[in-house]
C-alpha cells in the first residue's frame, strides 16, 4: 500500500502538472490567435497596396497622356506656324499653360500620394491624416 502522504503529493503534483499544460494551451491558443490576425493585417495591407498603387499608376498615367496630347498639339502649330511670330507665340501659350497644369498635377499627385498611403494603412487602423502629412514636412 502507498502512503497517504506519497499518494496526496502525486495528486498534487498532478494537478499543478494540468494547470500547466492547460496554460501552455491557453498560450499556444493566444499566439495562434495573434500570428492569424497578423497574418490577415498583412494580407490586408498587400492587398490595400496593390490597389493603392494601381490607383497611382492610373493617375500618373492619365496625367502623363495629357502632357503628351498637349505636346503634340504644340507640335502641330510648330509645323503650321506662317511666321516666327506664330512660332514663339505657341511656344509662350504653351509653356504657360505647361507650368499651370504643372502645378495642378503637383496639387493631384500630393492628394493621391496620401490617398495611396491611407488606403494601406487603413487595415492596420492607423491612416495619416492631412494634417499629419503638413507637419511632416
Amino acid at each position: 500500500m502507498v502512503p497517504d502522504a506519497t499518494v496526496k503529493q502525486f495528486e498534487a503534483s498532478m494537478t499543478v502538472a494540468r494547470q500547466t499544460v492547460d496554460d501552455a494551451l491557453t498560450m499556444v491558443d493566444q499566439w495562434s490567435d495573434t500570428g492569424r490576425l497578423q497574418i490577415d493585417q498583412a494580407l490586408s495591407v498587400s492587398t490595400a497596396a496593390v490597389d493603392s498603387l494601381n490607383t497611382w499608376n492610373k493617375a500618373v498615367i492619365a496625367i502623363m497622356e495629357r502632357h503628351m496630347s498637349e505636346t503634340r498639339e504644340l507640335l502641330a502649330t510648330w509645323t503650321s506656324a506662317q511666321d516666327p511670330q506664330q512660332f514663339f507665340e505657341a511656344n509662350q501659350d504653351f509653356m504657360r499653360a505647361h507650368v499651370d497644369s504643372f502645378a495642378k498635377d503637383m496639387t493631384a499627385w500630393s492628394q493621391t500620394a496620401l490617398q495611396v498611403v491611407s488606403a494601406m494603412m487603413a487595415p492596420l487602423g492607423t491612416p495619416p491624416t492631412d494634417g499629419d502629412h503638413k507637419r511632416a514636412r
